[in-house]
Protein backbone atom coordinates (compact mmCIF):
# COMPACT_ATOMS: atom_id res chain seq x y z
CA UNK A 1 0.00 0.00 0.00
CA UNK A 2 2.83 2.45 0.91
CA UNK A 3 4.26 1.76 -2.37
CA UNK A 4 1.43 2.50 -4.67
CA UNK A 5 0.39 5.36 -2.69
CA UNK A 6 4.25 6.40 -3.48
CA UNK A 7 4.20 6.11 -7.00
CA UNK A 8 0.65 7.67 -6.87
CA UNK A 9 2.43 10.47 -5.58
CA UNK A 10 5.31 10.48 -7.59
CA UNK A 11 4.13 10.14 -10.92
CA UNK A 12 0.75 11.08 -11.85
CA UNK A 13 0.91 15.01 -10.47
CA UNK A 14 3.87 15.04 -13.19
CA UNK A 15 2.16 13.25 -15.33
CA UNK A 16 -0.75 15.57 -15.27
CA UNK A 17 0.93 18.75 -15.41
CA UNK A 18 2.98 17.31 -18.57
CA UNK A 19 -0.51 16.69 -20.33
CA UNK A 20 -1.97 19.68 -19.74
CA UNK A 21 0.44 21.95 -21.01
CA UNK A 22 0.70 19.00 -24.11
CA UNK A 23 -3.40 19.22 -24.57
CA UNK A 24 -2.90 23.25 -25.29
CA UNK A 25 -0.04 22.70 -28.01
CA UNK A 26 -1.43 22.50 -31.39
CA UNK A 27 1.69 20.93 -32.70
CA UNK A 28 0.31 17.71 -30.99
CA UNK A 29 -2.39 17.96 -32.56
CA UNK A 30 -1.17 18.24 -36.10
CA UNK A 31 1.55 15.71 -35.46
CA UNK A 32 -1.77 13.13 -35.46
CA UNK A 33 -2.95 14.23 -38.27
CA UNK A 34 0.58 13.89 -40.23
CA UNK A 35 0.34 10.33 -39.02
CA UNK A 36 -2.68 9.55 -40.07
CA UNK A 37 -2.38 11.24 -44.21
CA UNK A 38 0.90 9.13 -44.11
CA UNK A 39 -0.73 6.52 -43.44
CA UNK A 40 -3.66 7.32 -46.32
CA UNK A 41 -1.04 8.34 -48.73
CA UNK A 42 0.71 4.96 -48.22
CA UNK A 43 -2.22 3.18 -48.67
CA UNK A 44 -3.25 5.25 -52.20
CA UNK A 45 0.14 4.33 -52.73
CA UNK A 46 0.04 0.60 -52.39
CA UNK A 47 -3.66 -0.23 -53.93
CA UNK A 48 -3.55 2.22 -56.80
CA UNK A 49 -3.07 0.76 -60.27
CA UNK A 50 -3.11 -2.59 -59.11
CA UNK A 51 -4.49 -6.12 -60.21
CA UNK A 52 -3.40 -8.37 -57.78
CA UNK A 53 -5.72 -10.37 -55.51
CA UNK A 54 -7.31 -9.39 -52.35
CA UNK A 55 -5.32 -11.38 -49.88
CA UNK A 56 -1.87 -10.35 -51.66
CA UNK A 57 -2.44 -6.63 -51.61
CA UNK A 58 -3.57 -7.39 -48.20
CA UNK A 59 -0.38 -8.73 -46.79
CA UNK A 60 1.57 -5.89 -48.80
CA UNK A 61 -0.13 -3.24 -47.67
CA UNK A 62 0.16 -4.66 -43.43
CA UNK A 63 3.72 -5.05 -44.66
CA UNK A 64 4.17 -0.92 -45.64
CA UNK A 65 1.88 -0.13 -42.89
CA UNK A 66 4.16 -1.85 -40.31
CA UNK A 67 7.52 -0.31 -41.95
CA UNK A 68 6.09 3.68 -41.69
CA UNK A 69 5.05 2.95 -38.20
CA UNK A 70 8.42 1.76 -37.44
CA UNK A 71 9.96 5.39 -39.20
CA UNK A 72 7.79 7.32 -37.36
CA UNK A 73 8.14 5.70 -34.17
CA UNK A 74 12.23 5.99 -34.79
CA UNK A 75 11.96 9.56 -36.11
CA UNK A 76 9.53 11.27 -34.17
CA UNK A 77 9.99 9.50 -30.50
CA UNK A 78 13.33 10.81 -29.72
CA UNK A 79 12.63 14.34 -30.74
CA UNK A 80 9.68 14.20 -28.79
CA UNK A 81 11.22 12.82 -25.46
CA UNK A 82 14.56 14.32 -26.24
CA UNK A 83 13.76 18.00 -24.67
CA UNK A 84 11.60 16.76 -21.78
CA UNK A 85 13.89 16.88 -18.88
CA UNK A 86 16.21 19.30 -20.60
CA UNK A 87 13.71 22.37 -20.82
CA UNK A 88 13.26 21.77 -17.04
CA UNK A 89 16.83 22.47 -16.89
CA UNK A 90 16.76 25.39 -19.16
CA UNK A 91 14.29 27.12 -17.75
CA UNK A 92 15.08 27.00 -14.18
CA UNK A 93 11.60 24.69 -13.17
CA UNK A 94 13.80 21.71 -12.50
CA UNK A 95 14.56 22.68 -9.00
CA UNK A 96 11.68 23.76 -8.09
CA UNK A 97 10.22 20.55 -8.68
CA UNK A 98 12.57 19.40 -6.20
CA UNK A 99 11.46 21.84 -3.64
CA UNK A 100 7.62 19.48 -3.71
CA UNK A 101 7.91 15.62 -2.34
CA UNK A 102 8.68 14.58 -5.58
CA UNK A 103 11.56 12.28 -6.07
CA UNK A 104 13.58 12.26 -8.84
CA UNK A 105 12.57 9.01 -10.27
CA UNK A 106 8.76 9.92 -10.08
CA UNK A 107 9.88 12.98 -12.34
CA UNK A 108 11.69 11.13 -14.95
CA UNK A 109 8.50 8.05 -14.78
CA UNK A 110 5.85 10.58 -15.28
CA UNK A 111 7.68 12.29 -18.18
CA UNK A 112 8.39 8.73 -19.77
CA UNK A 113 4.67 7.75 -19.45
CA UNK A 114 3.50 10.77 -20.97
CA UNK A 115 5.80 10.24 -24.13
CA UNK A 116 4.21 6.92 -24.62
CA UNK A 117 0.88 8.45 -24.38
CA UNK A 118 2.03 10.75 -27.48
CA UNK A 119 3.42 7.94 -28.82
CA UNK A 120 0.37 5.77 -28.37
CA UNK A 121 -1.73 8.46 -30.26
CA UNK A 122 0.49 7.86 -33.45
CA UNK A 123 -0.32 4.60 -33.58
CA UNK A 124 -4.05 4.93 -33.06
CA UNK A 125 -3.89 7.60 -35.90
CA UNK A 126 -2.78 4.98 -38.34
CA UNK A 127 -5.46 2.51 -36.37
CA UNK A 128 -8.41 2.92 -38.99
CA UNK A 129 -6.14 2.58 -41.78
CA UNK A 130 -4.72 -0.93 -40.17
CA UNK A 131 -7.93 -2.28 -40.22
CA UNK A 132 -7.83 -2.06 -44.16
CA UNK A 133 -5.78 -5.45 -44.73
CA UNK A 134 -7.97 -7.48 -42.38
CA UNK A 135 -11.02 -7.08 -44.70
CA UNK A 136 -8.63 -7.82 -47.78
CA UNK A 137 -7.30 -10.88 -46.34
CA UNK A 138 -4.21 -12.34 -45.94
CA UNK A 139 -3.22 -11.49 -42.46
CA UNK A 140 -4.00 -13.26 -38.88
CA UNK A 141 -3.38 -12.55 -35.14
CA UNK A 142 0.36 -14.15 -35.14
CA UNK A 143 1.37 -11.46 -37.40
CA UNK A 144 -0.62 -8.83 -36.14
CA UNK A 145 1.36 -9.88 -32.37
CA UNK A 146 4.54 -10.00 -34.03
CA UNK A 147 3.94 -6.56 -35.44
CA UNK A 148 2.96 -5.08 -32.36
CA UNK A 149 5.50 -6.58 -29.95
CA UNK A 150 8.62 -5.45 -32.28
CA UNK A 151 6.46 -1.98 -32.58
CA UNK A 152 6.74 -1.99 -28.87
CA UNK A 153 10.16 -2.69 -28.52
CA UNK A 154 11.32 0.09 -30.77
CA UNK A 155 8.80 2.66 -28.56
CA UNK A 156 10.76 1.81 -25.36
CA UNK A 157 14.31 1.83 -26.67
CA UNK A 158 13.15 5.19 -28.04
CA UNK A 159 11.62 6.99 -24.83
CA UNK A 160 14.90 5.74 -22.94
CA UNK A 161 16.94 6.59 -25.69
CA UNK A 162 15.22 10.57 -25.33
CA UNK A 163 15.42 10.25 -21.74
CA UNK A 164 18.71 9.43 -21.69
CA UNK A 165 19.85 12.11 -23.96
CA UNK A 166 17.82 14.62 -21.95
CA UNK A 167 19.07 14.16 -18.48
CA UNK A 168 22.69 14.39 -19.81
CA UNK A 169 22.74 18.13 -21.27
CA UNK A 170 20.30 21.06 -21.37
CA UNK A 171 21.35 21.89 -24.73
CA UNK A 172 18.45 21.31 -27.18
CA UNK A 173 20.22 20.62 -30.10
CA UNK A 174 22.61 18.71 -27.81
CA UNK A 175 19.92 16.64 -26.71
CA UNK A 176 17.99 15.97 -29.68
CA UNK A 177 21.54 14.61 -31.28
CA UNK A 178 22.14 12.44 -28.38
CA UNK A 179 18.78 11.14 -28.40
CA UNK A 180 19.00 10.31 -32.28
CA UNK A 181 22.60 8.42 -31.80
CA UNK A 182 20.97 6.16 -28.47
CA UNK A 183 18.01 5.41 -30.26
CA UNK A 184 20.01 4.07 -33.14
CA UNK A 185 22.21 1.95 -30.96
CA UNK A 186 19.51 1.14 -28.18
CA UNK A 187 17.26 -0.47 -31.24
CA UNK A 188 20.48 -1.79 -33.01
CA UNK A 189 20.63 -3.86 -29.50
CA UNK A 190 17.35 -5.01 -30.25
CA UNK A 191 17.65 -5.70 -33.93
CA UNK A 192 21.26 -8.26 -32.54
CA UNK A 193 19.24 -9.80 -30.50
CA UNK A 194 16.78 -10.65 -32.70
CA UNK A 195 19.10 -11.60 -35.45
CA UNK A 196 21.69 -13.75 -32.78
CA UNK A 197 18.44 -15.83 -31.89
CA UNK A 198 17.75 -16.43 -35.78
CA UNK A 199 21.22 -17.31 -36.49
CA UNK A 200 21.47 -19.28 -33.41
CA UNK A 201 18.66 -21.89 -34.12
CA UNK A 202 19.98 -22.42 -37.79
CA UNK A 203 17.56 -20.19 -39.63
CA UNK A 204 19.88 -17.23 -40.91
CA UNK A 205 23.18 -17.98 -41.80
CA UNK A 206 26.25 -16.01 -39.59
CA UNK A 207 27.24 -13.47 -42.45
CA UNK A 208 23.41 -12.37 -43.10
CA UNK A 209 23.03 -11.73 -39.26
CA UNK A 210 26.14 -9.93 -38.75
CA UNK A 211 25.30 -7.70 -41.85
CA UNK A 212 21.30 -7.39 -40.62
CA UNK A 213 22.56 -6.57 -37.01
CA UNK A 214 25.07 -3.65 -38.10
CA UNK A 215 23.54 -2.20 -40.91
CA UNK A 216 19.62 -2.67 -40.58
CA UNK A 217 20.06 -0.58 -37.60
CA UNK A 218 17.02 -1.78 -35.64
CA UNK A 219 14.87 -3.55 -38.86
CA UNK A 220 14.00 0.67 -39.91
CA UNK A 221 15.58 1.04 -42.50
CA UNK A 222 14.63 -2.65 -44.28
CA UNK A 223 12.28 -2.04 -47.02
CA UNK A 224 8.73 -3.40 -46.36
CA UNK A 225 9.12 -7.24 -48.14
CA UNK A 226 11.73 -7.97 -45.69
CA UNK A 227 10.14 -6.37 -43.28
CA UNK A 228 6.91 -8.56 -43.77
CA UNK A 229 9.15 -11.44 -43.99
CA UNK A 230 10.78 -11.00 -40.65
CA UNK A 231 7.49 -10.44 -39.05
CA UNK A 232 5.97 -13.43 -40.55
CA UNK A 233 7.62 -16.01 -42.11
CA UNK A 234 6.29 -19.72 -42.96
CA UNK A 235 10.15 -21.39 -42.24
CA UNK A 236 10.55 -19.95 -38.46
CA UNK A 237 8.13 -21.51 -35.61
CA UNK A 238 5.44 -19.19 -34.75
CA UNK A 239 6.16 -20.65 -30.88
CA UNK A 240 10.00 -19.51 -31.41
CA UNK A 241 8.91 -16.19 -32.85
CA UNK A 242 6.71 -16.04 -29.66
CA UNK A 243 9.26 -16.59 -26.97
CA UNK A 244 12.12 -14.67 -28.94
CA UNK A 245 9.54 -11.60 -29.07
CA UNK A 246 8.22 -12.07 -25.90
CA UNK A 247 12.19 -11.90 -24.45
CA UNK A 248 12.80 -8.82 -26.55
CA UNK A 249 9.98 -6.85 -24.88
CA UNK A 250 11.55 -7.93 -21.92
CA UNK A 251 14.73 -7.18 -22.40
CA UNK A 252 13.59 -3.75 -23.62
CA UNK A 253 11.59 -2.92 -20.37
CA UNK A 254 14.63 -3.81 -18.43
CA UNK A 255 16.97 -1.35 -20.42
CA UNK A 256 14.15 1.62 -20.11
CA UNK A 257 14.15 0.69 -16.41
CA UNK A 258 17.83 0.98 -15.62
CA UNK A 259 17.93 4.04 -18.40
CA UNK A 260 15.17 5.91 -16.32
CA UNK A 261 17.13 4.82 -12.60
CA UNK A 262 20.31 6.15 -14.57
CA UNK A 263 18.80 9.31 -15.32
CA UNK A 264 16.58 10.30 -11.67
CA UNK A 265 20.09 9.66 -10.08
CA UNK A 266 21.75 12.05 -12.97
CA UNK A 267 19.20 14.60 -12.62
CA UNK A 268 19.43 14.61 -8.70
CA UNK A 269 23.08 15.70 -9.53
CA UNK A 270 22.80 18.22 -12.18
CA UNK A 271 19.90 20.01 -11.20
CA UNK A 272 21.91 22.68 -10.22
CA UNK A 273 24.20 24.95 -11.90
CA UNK A 274 27.13 24.77 -10.96
CA UNK A 275 30.42 26.87 -12.71
CA UNK A 276 33.02 24.51 -14.41
CA UNK A 277 35.54 22.11 -11.90
CA UNK A 278 39.54 23.20 -12.80
CA UNK A 279 40.00 20.10 -14.52
CA UNK A 280 36.76 21.10 -17.08
CA UNK A 281 38.55 23.92 -17.64
CA UNK A 282 41.88 22.02 -18.66
CA UNK A 283 40.07 20.16 -20.51
CA UNK A 284 38.30 22.52 -22.81
CA UNK A 285 41.51 24.51 -23.44
CA UNK A 286 43.61 21.54 -23.94
CA UNK A 287 40.91 19.67 -26.85
CA UNK A 288 38.99 22.81 -28.19
CA UNK A 289 41.42 25.39 -28.86
CA UNK A 290 42.07 25.00 -32.84
CA UNK A 291 46.22 24.01 -32.82
CA UNK A 292 46.66 26.44 -35.56
CA UNK A 293 45.23 29.78 -33.56
CA UNK A 294 46.91 32.57 -36.30
CA UNK A 295 45.47 30.79 -38.88
CA UNK A 296 42.51 29.72 -37.51
CA UNK A 297 42.15 33.64 -36.21
CA UNK A 298 42.82 35.11 -39.89
CA UNK A 299 40.57 32.53 -40.92
CA UNK A 300 37.60 33.32 -39.13
CA UNK A 301 38.28 36.91 -39.37
CA UNK A 302 37.85 37.09 -42.42
CA UNK A 303 34.49 35.13 -42.48
CA UNK A 304 33.56 37.92 -40.03
CA UNK A 305 33.98 40.55 -42.18
CA UNK A 306 32.62 39.19 -45.28
CA UNK A 307 29.33 37.50 -43.56
CA UNK A 308 28.39 37.92 -39.52
CA UNK A 309 25.69 35.38 -39.57
CA UNK A 310 27.67 32.97 -41.27
CA UNK A 311 30.67 33.11 -38.87
CA UNK A 312 28.01 32.52 -36.10
CA UNK A 313 27.62 28.99 -37.58
CA UNK A 314 31.11 28.13 -37.35
CA UNK A 315 32.92 29.93 -34.27
CA UNK A 316 32.17 27.80 -31.35
CA UNK A 317 34.25 24.64 -31.15
CA UNK A 318 30.50 22.68 -30.26
CA UNK A 319 29.97 23.36 -34.30
CA UNK A 320 33.35 22.50 -35.16
CA UNK A 321 32.79 19.43 -33.33
CA UNK A 322 29.29 18.40 -35.07
CA UNK A 323 30.84 19.66 -38.78
CA UNK A 324 34.01 17.07 -38.60
CA UNK A 325 32.66 14.67 -36.41
CA UNK A 326 29.80 13.69 -38.62
CA UNK A 327 32.83 14.12 -41.95
CA UNK A 328 34.90 11.30 -39.65
CA UNK A 329 31.97 9.17 -38.82
CA UNK A 330 30.71 9.33 -42.75
CA UNK A 331 34.08 8.54 -43.67
CA UNK A 332 34.73 5.31 -40.92
CA UNK A 333 31.34 4.08 -41.89
CA UNK A 334 32.10 4.24 -45.71
CA UNK A 335 35.45 2.22 -45.52
CA UNK A 336 33.21 -0.15 -43.65
CA UNK A 337 30.82 -0.50 -45.82
CA UNK A 338 32.91 -1.06 -49.09
CA UNK A 339 34.01 -4.16 -47.35
CA UNK A 340 30.43 -6.04 -47.37
CA UNK A 341 28.61 -6.65 -51.04
CA UNK A 342 26.93 -3.96 -52.51
CA UNK A 343 23.75 -4.15 -50.43
CA UNK A 344 25.07 -3.48 -47.56
CA UNK A 345 27.12 -0.48 -49.44
CA UNK A 346 23.87 0.58 -50.92
CA UNK A 347 21.75 0.48 -47.29
CA UNK A 348 24.35 2.40 -45.86
CA UNK A 349 24.69 5.31 -48.70
CA UNK A 350 20.86 5.58 -47.88
CA UNK A 351 21.02 5.68 -44.30
CA UNK A 352 23.77 8.28 -44.00
CA UNK A 353 21.66 10.01 -46.60
CA UNK A 354 18.82 10.66 -44.03
CA UNK A 355 21.08 11.01 -41.32
CA UNK A 356 22.47 13.95 -43.28
CA UNK A 357 19.36 15.21 -43.88
CA UNK A 358 17.51 14.85 -40.76
CA UNK A 359 20.72 16.51 -39.04
CA UNK A 360 20.35 19.36 -41.52
CA UNK A 361 16.93 20.34 -40.96
CA UNK A 362 17.37 20.11 -37.33
CA UNK A 363 20.35 22.00 -36.92
CA UNK A 364 18.72 24.71 -39.68
CA UNK A 365 15.41 24.32 -38.00
CA UNK A 366 16.51 24.40 -33.93
CA UNK A 367 19.40 27.04 -34.27
CA UNK A 368 16.88 29.84 -35.99
CA UNK A 369 14.11 29.17 -33.40
CA UNK A 370 16.52 29.63 -30.88
CA UNK A 371 17.52 32.91 -31.78
CA UNK A 372 14.19 33.78 -32.04
CA UNK A 373 12.87 32.44 -28.58
CA UNK A 374 16.34 34.53 -27.13
CA UNK A 375 15.74 37.69 -28.53
CA UNK A 376 19.15 37.47 -30.70
CA UNK A 377 16.71 37.78 -33.99
CA UNK A 378 15.79 41.14 -32.75
CA UNK A 379 19.32 41.81 -32.41
CA UNK A 380 20.37 40.99 -35.82
CA UNK A 381 17.50 42.93 -37.17
CA UNK A 382 18.45 46.04 -35.99
CA UNK A 383 21.88 45.92 -37.00
CA UNK A 384 23.19 47.69 -40.14
CA UNK A 385 23.28 44.06 -42.01
CA UNK A 386 20.29 43.88 -44.87
CA UNK A 387 17.59 40.85 -44.61
CA UNK A 388 19.55 39.07 -47.44
CA UNK A 389 22.62 39.62 -46.13
CA UNK A 390 20.88 37.53 -43.15
CA UNK A 391 19.39 35.13 -45.22
CA UNK A 392 22.00 34.14 -47.51
CA UNK A 393 24.45 34.12 -44.45
CA UNK A 394 22.55 31.17 -42.37
CA UNK A 395 22.22 29.46 -46.04
CA UNK A 396 26.46 30.04 -46.57
CA UNK A 397 26.87 28.75 -43.11
CA UNK A 398 24.49 25.51 -43.13
CA UNK A 399 25.86 24.39 -46.21
CA UNK A 400 29.44 25.04 -45.13
CA UNK A 401 29.12 22.96 -41.86
CA UNK A 402 27.24 19.71 -43.50
CA UNK A 403 29.64 20.34 -46.99
CA UNK A 404 32.62 18.01 -46.15
CA UNK A 405 30.02 14.74 -45.46
CA UNK A 406 27.81 15.43 -48.35
CA UNK A 407 31.27 15.68 -50.09
CA UNK A 408 32.01 12.39 -48.78
CA UNK A 409 29.08 10.71 -49.62
CA UNK A 410 29.24 12.32 -53.29
CA UNK A 411 32.68 11.22 -53.56
CA UNK A 412 31.85 7.13 -52.66
CA UNK A 413 28.57 7.19 -54.78
CA UNK A 414 31.31 8.48 -57.74
CA UNK A 415 33.81 5.83 -56.59
CA UNK A 416 31.23 2.59 -56.52
CA UNK A 417 29.71 3.24 -59.57
CA UNK A 418 33.17 3.56 -61.25
CA UNK A 419 34.56 0.84 -59.92
CA UNK A 420 31.78 -1.62 -60.71
CA UNK A 421 31.74 -0.60 -64.03
CA UNK A 422 28.69 1.09 -64.46
CA UNK A 423 30.16 4.37 -65.71
CA UNK A 424 31.82 2.84 -68.52
CA UNK A 425 34.50 5.10 -69.58
CA UNK A 426 35.50 3.44 -72.46
CA UNK A 427 32.37 3.99 -74.40
CA UNK A 428 31.80 7.30 -76.79
CA UNK A 429 31.10 10.10 -75.57
CA UNK A 430 27.47 10.48 -76.66
CA UNK A 431 26.49 6.93 -75.05
CA UNK A 432 28.02 7.58 -71.87
CA UNK A 433 26.66 11.16 -71.45
CA UNK A 434 23.03 9.51 -72.09
CA UNK A 435 24.01 6.53 -69.82
CA UNK A 436 25.09 8.90 -66.91
CA UNK A 437 21.82 11.20 -67.79
CA UNK A 438 19.05 8.05 -67.83
CA UNK A 439 20.65 6.06 -65.01
CA UNK A 440 22.02 8.46 -62.46
CA UNK A 441 21.23 11.75 -62.75
CA UNK A 442 17.84 12.28 -61.95
CA UNK A 443 17.92 11.01 -58.63
CA UNK A 444 21.40 12.25 -57.33
CA UNK A 445 20.09 15.94 -58.79
CA UNK A 446 17.07 15.60 -56.54
CA UNK A 447 19.41 15.16 -53.93
CA UNK A 448 21.62 17.95 -54.54
CA UNK A 449 19.07 20.49 -55.23
CA UNK A 450 17.49 19.76 -52.04
CA UNK A 451 20.66 20.14 -50.16
CA UNK A 452 20.65 23.56 -51.79
CA UNK A 453 17.14 24.23 -51.03
CA UNK A 454 16.94 22.96 -47.61
CA UNK A 455 18.59 26.01 -45.45
CA UNK A 456 16.31 28.48 -46.74
CA UNK A 457 13.10 26.49 -46.68
CA UNK A 458 14.04 25.57 -42.77
CA UNK A 459 14.68 29.23 -42.09
CA UNK A 460 11.81 30.14 -43.51
CA UNK A 461 9.50 27.52 -41.65
CA UNK A 462 11.48 28.19 -38.45
CA UNK A 463 10.72 31.80 -38.83
CA UNK A 464 6.87 31.21 -39.19
CA UNK A 465 6.15 28.03 -37.04
CA UNK A 466 7.16 27.94 -33.17
CA UNK A 467 6.94 24.15 -33.14
CA UNK A 468 10.46 22.63 -34.27
CA UNK A 469 8.92 19.11 -35.44
CA UNK A 470 6.10 21.23 -37.23
CA UNK A 471 8.60 23.18 -38.69
CA UNK A 472 10.77 20.26 -40.28
CA UNK A 473 7.95 18.51 -41.66
CA UNK A 474 6.82 21.65 -43.68
CA UNK A 475 10.18 21.88 -44.58
CA UNK A 476 10.55 19.05 -46.37
CA UNK A 477 6.87 19.29 -47.78
CA UNK A 478 8.64 22.36 -49.46
CA UNK A 479 10.82 20.24 -50.91
CA UNK A 480 8.77 17.98 -51.85
CA UNK A 481 7.28 19.67 -54.34
CA UNK A 482 9.42 20.56 -57.24
CA UNK A 483 10.08 16.84 -57.62
CA UNK A 484 6.38 16.43 -57.79
CA UNK A 485 5.82 18.59 -60.22
CA UNK A 486 8.78 17.91 -62.38
CA UNK A 487 7.76 14.55 -62.56
CA UNK A 488 3.61 14.90 -62.77
CA UNK A 489 5.24 17.10 -66.37
CA UNK A 490 6.75 13.42 -67.49
CA UNK A 491 3.99 11.05 -68.99
CA UNK A 492 2.12 9.48 -66.59
CA UNK A 493 4.86 9.86 -63.95
CA UNK A 494 6.91 8.16 -65.69
CA UNK A 495 10.95 9.07 -65.61
CA UNK A 496 11.70 6.84 -68.13
CA UNK A 497 12.36 7.74 -71.42
CA UNK A 498 12.24 12.04 -70.37
CA UNK A 499 15.03 11.75 -68.04
CA UNK A 500 16.84 15.32 -69.63
CA UNK A 501 13.08 16.95 -69.58
CA UNK A 502 12.45 15.72 -66.03
CA UNK A 503 16.05 17.37 -64.74
CA UNK A 504 15.28 20.42 -66.87
CA UNK A 505 11.86 21.09 -65.10
CA UNK A 506 13.53 19.66 -61.69
CA UNK A 507 16.12 22.69 -61.95
CA UNK A 508 13.47 25.08 -62.56
CA UNK A 509 11.43 24.35 -60.13
CA UNK A 510 13.69 24.24 -57.01
CA UNK A 511 14.81 27.89 -58.44
CA UNK A 512 11.46 28.91 -58.44
CA UNK A 513 11.06 27.32 -54.74
CA UNK A 514 14.08 29.26 -53.35
CA UNK A 515 13.71 32.27 -55.23
CA UNK A 516 9.77 32.44 -53.69
CA UNK A 517 10.70 31.26 -49.51
CA UNK A 518 13.50 34.38 -50.16
CA UNK A 519 10.79 36.30 -50.91
CA UNK A 520 8.77 35.52 -48.07
CA UNK A 521 12.06 35.54 -45.83
CA UNK A 522 12.80 38.97 -46.66
CA UNK A 523 8.86 40.16 -46.63
CA UNK A 524 8.55 38.34 -42.69
CA UNK A 525 12.19 39.97 -41.53
CA UNK A 526 11.50 43.43 -43.02
CA UNK A 527 7.77 43.51 -41.59
CA UNK A 528 8.95 41.53 -38.72
CA UNK A 529 6.19 38.67 -38.83
CA UNK A 530 7.10 35.77 -37.22
CA UNK A 531 5.86 33.90 -34.43
CA UNK A 532 6.99 33.17 -30.83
Amino acid sequence: MRACKLINFNVWPVAQRELRDGARRRGNHWLRVGAAAAGTLLLWSVVADTDEPAATMGVWLFNCLHALLLWLIFLIVPAMTADCIAREKREGTLGLLFLTLLTAMGIVLGKGLVQALRALTLWLAVLPVLTIPFLMGGIGRTEVFRAIAIEFCATILCLAAGLLASSLTKSRGAAFLLALVFGVNFVNLLAMFLFGCLVWQGYLPWRYGLLGAVWAVGLLPLPSNAVGWLIGSPVIPAAFWHWILAAGILLSLLLFLVVARFSAWRIERSWQDKSPSPQQEYLLKKYCTPLFQRWFSRRMGRCLDRNPIAWLQEYSWKARLVKWGFCLAFLLIECLAVTGDSGAFDMAQAFLLLILAAACTFVGVSSFLAEKRSGALELLLITPLSDNKIIVGRAWGLWKQFLPAALILAACDVGSLWISGELEFNRPAASRLYSILADYLPGRLTVACGFLALPFCATYFALRVKNLIVAAALAWVALLIPPFIAMSCCNGFEIEGNEARFCVLLLLSDLELVLLVCFLLRHSLSRRIYSF
